[in-house]
């Protein structure tokens, strides 16, 4: 009882207060703000947003093939979709990230509070995660940017983690089923490696059967209405087809996420080469941390002594080294599986690589704030010099200071030259693209459908009218799928063509029409020039919208 006295002052006079907590929670969210906070639509916002206002409501695009398709993100369409009813899509990502941030800088604070419970500890590692996920990944994952369900899902991961280090196992699953909700894989994963991690933990801090039992239950129940939908998707469709669709998706689509060996060679050493980088540095880290003893500890739950700051670490890194693992069993599988591509493809389409580029930086983030918290202490001699960190640590922490303070600025720098939207950097003038689609938007009627260039993922965004189809908006479930790819393969790949010819300007000028009168298209909106000779009812200096017949 004594002890556990002892370590409540030792944690009082470590925290800040109250309003200390507030501006240390408010100083990550605003760096989060600032690292994630382009102008709308983000890459995947075009995407999530447009199908959550068109799940709410079906007057909005009609007729768009990829709006029509399967429904997998109900939780998000509830949680935040709802809001397209009653704000534009642009005030809608507005809301939806800064709540996604909160609830990440919330998350972020708990668990760094866990690991190194030392005032601006958490800050710090707050903006060396994301510049680590951006300097070192390997499968290209985020977690800071525009709005989707993943954002959710990686808020409520944090605190699932949190509960983790605390060896806090009913609490663990049941924040990682809210995550699974949002995002099946996301939680999914972590459910996984979150298991890893408690094979190797002390007997004593392990649960009881009953105890997993109920918190795995608990758990898969929250996870509920993220998987059935998900299970749902492909319900009925012939397991061909499933195949198909699979290997689309995973090596005609998301190479970069999925298939990492159908990478161009040079392209994927470099990564890999990165993300080693990234692993020395989790090493580094490790060992810098391991050359002192370990006496702080983490927080008082319900009344035991918490984990020691070095076990709470050694959690996060056995998490991240599982989570590498599974990365290499992914590139086995595709080694493996090279010569059957539809049954690789169905294995690989799970995002083997995608928790890694997470876990690594979050575990390295962590050891560092620690490292920071054993050096102010050691500054304001608070701790004993057995404890104080070496000539190591303190260039670990310089080096993460300049790291963090590098990216930041480089992101504020990289967003002040180019001030585009990202969902919309793809065409060539922002503000003629905008005239034209505000125009379209006015003038035609709201079931016109369109025929647009491949990269045009912005156009529903600014013109909520619906297009044939776009490279970026590929659909969830195997037959919208298929069909996605069919039209994408018809529209910009001329006779079958394996170089696709993304701008309709560029190609030759009696395939329009064909493919108007293919796919019920009304119009079409690409570059004025070459002019495609057909009835142009709007032109600005860079583009022009066709009348088709159908």
């Amino acid at each position: 009882m004594r002890q556990i006295e002892q370590q409540n002052l030792q944690h009082h006079h470590l925290k800040p207060h109250r309003g200390a907590r507030y501006f240390e929670l408010a100083l990550i969210f605003l760096l989060f703000f600032t690292l994630g906070g382009a102008p709308a639509p983000h890459v995947n916002e075009t995407q999530y947003l447009a199908k959550a206002k068109h799940y709410w409501d079906a007057s909005y695009c009609p007729g768009d093939s990829f709006l029509d398709t399967a429904d997998a993100h109900l939780v998000f369409y509830w949680t935040v979709g709802w809001l397209t009813r009653i704000f534009s899509l642009e005030t809608t990502a507005w809301v939806g990230r800064i709540a996604a941030w909160l609830l990440l800088a919330f998350g972020w604070q708990r668990l760094a509070w866990q690991i190194a419970p030392s005032r601006w500890a958490a800050p710090l590692a707050a903006a060396l995660f994301p510049a680590l996920i951006y300097w070192g990944n390997f499968a290209g994952e985020w977690v800071i940017g525009g709005i989707e369900g993943k954002c959710f899902a990686y808020g409520f991961f944090l605190l699932g983690m949190t509960a983790m280090v605390q060896s806090r196992w009913t609490a663990t699953w049941i924040w990682l089923g809210v995550a699974s909700a949002f995002h099946p894989l996301v939680g999914g994963w972590a459910v996984l490696g979150s298991l890893f991690v408690l094979l190797t933990v002390e007997r004593a801090a392990r649960p009881s059967f009953r105890e997993a039992s109920i918190g795995l239950c608990l758990g898969g129940l929250l996870a509920l209405p993220g998987l059935v939908p998900t299970l749902l998707l492909n319900s009925g469709t012939p397991t061909a087809e499933q195949h198909e669709a699979a290997r689309i998706y995973v090596f005609e689509r998301l190479p970069h996420h999925l298939a990492m060996l159908e990478l161009d060679p040079k392209e994927l050493s470099w990564k890999a080469m990165r993300f080693s980088w990234l692993l020395a540095a989790m090493l580094g880290v490790w060992l810098a941390v391991n050359r002192g003893k370990d006496e702080t500890k983490g927080d008082i739950v319900n009344g035991k002594e918490g984990v020691t700051q070095r076990e709470g670490l050694r959690c996060l890194v056995v998490f991240a080294a599982f989570s590498v693992g599974m990365s290499l069993v992914g590139a086995g599988l595709e080694l493996l599986l090279r010569n059957q591509p539809d049954q690789g493809a169905s294995l690989l389409r799970y995002y083997w690589f995608r928790q890694a580029d997470v876990a690594v930086p979050l575990a390295t983030a962590m050891g560092v704030a620690l490292l920071a918290g054993q050096l102010s202490r050691r500054i304001a001699d608070e701790s004993p010099a057995r404890s104080s960190p070496s000539w190591l640590s303190s260039c670990v922490v310089l080096a993460a200071m300049f790291t963090a303070g590098w990216h930041l600025v480089g992101s504020v720098g990289d967003r002040w030259k180019n001030p585009k939207p990202p969902g919309a950097r793809q065409m060539a003038t922002l503000e003629d693209w905008q005239d034209a689609c505000d125009w379209i938007r006015e003038e035609t009627p709201p079931d016109a459908i369109f025929l647009v260039d491949r990269q045009a993922q912005s156009f529903k965004w600014y013109a909520a009218r619906g297009d044939v189809a776009n490279w970026k908006d590929i659909p969830q479930d195997a037959v919208g799928i298929i069909d996605w790819y069919a039209r994408c393969r018809n529209v910009y790949n001329p006779g079958g063509s394996e170089r696709a010819v993304g701008t309709l300007a560029n190609q030759a000028r009696h395939r329009i029409p064909t493919l108007a009168r293919d796919h019920r298209a009304t119009h079409a909106i690409t570059r004025n020039s070459p002019n495609l000779r057909l009835p142009v009812v709007y032109e600005n200096a860079t583009y022009a919208v066709y009348k088709l017949d159908r």
